[in-house]
């Protein structure tokens, strides 16, 4: 392979299939101890590459963490996920306005009852609030924080 992207990730490949197929043997060489919950390590601390898996660890905390991008990533969250949870928050508790039935119908109904309807207990809706939010990705939350903030608009 002549492409280093190309060759990159197959290296990458072949290196998680190894791990994948160690990992499996390890599995079941001690899945008795697993499965009635005596197994008191990390799977992967048992394996041949667990050194190398050491390494890359040590470096990943070095290098990865520390690039520019993640780390505006990670300082833009102190705002945006406080933000998201008041602006969703407001919407819930102000039924009333268009605005909130706006910010509240880009909740997918999976946060709330069966019906995908408001619980009828305030604890369970903001739960479902904590939980969408929480789940949401860096850039989704990003992305959705700049559109109701009115800093970006969707499609444009």
């Amino acid at each position: 392979i002549r492409d280093k992207d190309r060759k990159i990730k197959h290296l990458r490949a072949r290196a998680i299939n190894n791990l994948i197929d160690e990992t499996s043997t390890e599995f079941l060489k001690n899945e008795g101890q697993l499965l009635n919950g005596s197994f008191n390590s990390n799977l992967l601390y048992t394996i041949p590459s667990s050194p190398i898996l050491s390494k890359l660890r040590r470096m990943e905390k070095k290098e990865l963490y520390k690039n520019k991008q993640v780390l505006e990533i990670e300082a833009s969250g102190y705002e945006v996920l406080p933000g998201l949870i008041e602006i969703f928050l407001d919407a819930l508790f102000d039924k009333r306005s268009g605005k909130s039935k706006r910010i509240m119908a880009l909740i997918p109904k999976q946060y709330f009852d069966e019906r995908g309807k408001l619980f009828t207990s305030k604890y369970c809706n903001i739960l479902g609030v904590v939980h969408y939010v929480a789940n949401m990705t860096d850039n989704f939350a990003i992305d959705t924080f700049r559109l109701l903030k009115g800093i970006s608009i969707g499609g444009y």
